[in-house]
Order: structure tokens, then sequence, then C-alpha cells
């Protein structure tokens, strides 16, 4: 169970804490037309990583040059087919994201660079 908080920090507010790491959470706390310079996802797991990364993607939530953390990125064994690995993994492929692997951060986290990315899926063809 994801317990854990998404922190986001958006061009329009200083800083804003968003409760619950699902599509839910995102959809009820974030309008539409709001856009991330930062994003720090500490979800854990796959599906609600996955469930948040493909709400601000697919809607053009996240700005050009923004910045995303994953804090468990190496838990799981570090395992690149669980957790946020998995879904960031998937993400980058539905979405056509050119981005530049920051390194790590802390004990178990890592960070990205969003450059580009098409807001509206890939259509299956071109993703296989």
């Amino acid at each position: 169970m994801c317990g854990s908080i998404v922190v986001v920090i958006m061009f329009t507010k200083m800083f804003e804490k968003i409760l619950g790491c699902s599509e839910r959470a995102v959809e009820k706390s974030v309008p539409d037309r709001t856009r991330f310079a930062l994003i720090h996802v500490d979800c854990d797991l796959y599906q609600s990583t996955l469930d948040v990364l493909v709400h601000v993607f697919s809607r053009g939530m996240v700005s050009e040059g923004a910045a995303l953390f994953f804090d468990d990125w190496n838990c799981n064994r570090a395992s690149r087919v669980l957790g946020e690995q998995r879904a960031w993994a998937e993400v980058v492929e539905r979405f056509r994201i050119e981005y530049s692997d920051s390194g790590e951060y802390g004990i178990t986290g890592r960070k990205f660079l969003v450059h580009a990315y098409r807001a509206e899926p890939a259509p299956p063809s071109a993703r296989s």
C-alpha cells in the first residue's frame, strides 16, 4: 500500500504536496492547466507510480526541462521490472520521452531531466 506523498513544485505556487499516490489523488488536487517544473515521486509501487506519471504526461503537465525525482528507484532489489523503474520505462516508451539521466540522489533515489515528449500516447503499433 502506498502511504507516501508526491511532492511537486509548480510555476504558480511555491510548492504543493499531494497526499496519496494515485491518478485520482492527482486529478482531485491539480487542475489540468497546471505545469510542473519538478516532480518528486514517492509512490514506491509500480501501479501507483504508473498512474501518477500517465496522468501528468498524458495531459501535457510536465514542462520542458522539468526534473523528476524517484525516491525509491533502487527498492525491490533494484530490479528494472518492478516498482518505479518499470513504471518509468513504460511511460518513456508510451509518451516517447526524451530525457537525461542525472544520476543518483540519496541512497535509493534517481533523478531525470525531461527534454521533450508527446502528450498523447504513441499508437500501439509505434510502441512495439
